[in-house]
C-alpha cells in the first residue's frame, strides 16, 4: 500500500480549496500534471484527517481571520499567497524538461543548490536552492515515500491510464509502460543514493559526465565487480558460480586498465595533497614567561629577561634625571 502521494500538501490545498472540487476533478487535474493522486480512498482519507473548515472559508481574504489561522496551521498559506519561491515553484511544475529533472534529482538526494546551479547555467532556467526546496515541500515531497512505495507509485500511474474514461487516453498506458522501463525517475530509485547513482540517472536524461565524473563512474563499477566476484566466491554453491567470478574478475581487469587511460595524473595528485594538507589551529601560542625553563629555551628567555631588566633599569635612571631636573629648576 502507497501510504502516502509526494503532493500531499498541494492535494490538500487542493481540497480545500473554496471552489470545492470533488474527487474526480482534482485527479483528473493532477494526471494532467503528472503529480500523484493515489485514488479516492486517499482522497477522501485526506478530507476526513483535515481539520473542519471555519464557515464562511475565506482564505484570499487576508482581513477574515478564522480563515488565515486555518491556512498557516495547515500549511497552505504560502499556496494561497504564492511568494516568490512558490511562483518559481509553479514554474517548474509547467514546464515538463525542467521538472523531470529536478524530480529525479531530488529522488537522488543531489542537493537544491546544485540542482537549481544546473538548471541556471546549463539548461537556462533560473531559480535557486530556495525554488527548489519549496518544489520538493508543495509538489515533490520525496520523504513521504519509501523506495518499494516510489516503484509502485509508476504502477499505479499506468493503471490510471488504463483506467481513464477517454479511450484515447488509455491507449497510452501501453505506451507508458514500455517506456517506464527507461524513465530516469525509475533509473534513480533502483540505484543507490551517491553521487554516482545521481549521475547515472542524470545521463538518462542527456547530461554528459566530465572526465572526472567519468572516472568515478568506472571505479565504482570496478567497485561492484569485484564485491559480485566474491560473492560468487563466498557463495559458490550454485551451478556456473565459477563462470561468474572468472567473468567478474575479467571486467574488473578490463576497467581497471580504463581507469589508468581517463584518470589525470594531475587529479591524483590534488586528491592526495589535499589529503596531507596541513592544518593550523586558532590556539594563542604561549609566551617563553609561561613555558618555563626548559633545556631547550633557557638560553633565549635568560636573554629576554636580561633585556627586560634594562629597559626597567633605564626607565628608571630616566625618571630619576626628571626629578633632578625639576628640582634644579
Amino acid at each position: 500500500m502507497i501510504r502516502k502521494s509526494p503532493s500531499e500538501l498541494y492535494i490538500k490545498y487542493l481540497l480545500v480549496h473554496p471552489r470545492e472540487y470533488t474527487n474526480d476533478e482534482i485527479l483528473e487535474m493532477l494526471l494532467v500534471k503528472q503529480l500523484d493522486g493515489l485514488g479516492e480512498y486517499y482522497l477522501d482519507r485526506l478530507r476526513l484527517e483535515m481539520p473542519p473548515l471555519p464557515r464562511p472559508f475565506l482564505p484570499h481574504h487576508k482581513v477574515h481571520k478564522l480563515s488565515q489561522t486555518y491556512i498557516l496551521k495547515n500549511g497552505l498559506y504560502l499556496l494561497f499567497w504564492p511568494d516568490e519561491q512558490t511562483t518559481t515553484a509553479y514554474k517548474i511544475l509547467e514546464a515538463p524538461r525542467v521538472k523531470e529533472f529536478i524530480e529525479t534529482s531530488l529522488i537522488s538526494y543531489v542537493p537544491p543548490a546544485s540542482i537549481a546551479e544546473f538548471m541556471t547555467k546549463a539548461r537556462g532556467f533560473k531559480c535557486r536552492a530556495a525554488d527548489i526546496h519549496r518544489y520538493r515541500d508543495v509538489f515533490w515531497n520525496v520523504e513521504l515515500l519509501d523506495r518499494t512505495e516510489f516503484k509502485m507509485l509508476f504502477d499505479l500511474r499506468a493503471k490510471r491510464l488504463e483506467q481513464h474514461s477517454n479511450p484515447e487516453i488509455a491507449a497510452q498506458a501501453k505506451s507508458y509502460r514500455w517506456n517506464l522501463q527507461t524513465d530516469a525517475k525509475k533509473a534513480a530509485i533502483d540505484l543507490p543514493y551517491s553521487p554516482v547513482g545521481a549521475m547515472v540517472s542524470q545521463m538518462r536524461m542527456g547530461r554528459m559526465p566530465s572526465n572526472k565524473e567519468f572516472a568515478q563512474l568506472v571505479e565504482a563499477t570496478r567497485c561492484m565487480a569485484m564485491t559480485k566476484a566474491f560473492e560468487a566466491v563466498a557463495c559458490g554453491r550454485e551451478k556456473g558460480d565459477h563462470v561468474r567470478f572468472k567473468m567478474y574478475a575479467s571486467g574488473a581487469k578490463d576497467l581497471t586498465e580504463i581507469l589508468e587511460q581517463v584518470a589525470r595524473p594531475e587529479e591524483d595528485l590534488k586528491d592526495q595533497l589535499a589529503a596531507i594538507s596541513l592544518k593550523s589551529d586558532k590556539f594563542e601560542l604561549p609566551t617563553m614567561n609561561k613555558l618555563g625553563r626548559t633545556n631547550l629555551n633557557i638560553n633565549v628567555l635568560e636573554a629576554h629577561l636580561d633585556e627586560n631588566v634594562r629597559n626597567a633599569e633605564d626607565e628608571l635612571e630616566g625618571a630619576s634625571n626628571d626629578v633632578r631636573e625639576g628640582s634644579t629648576g
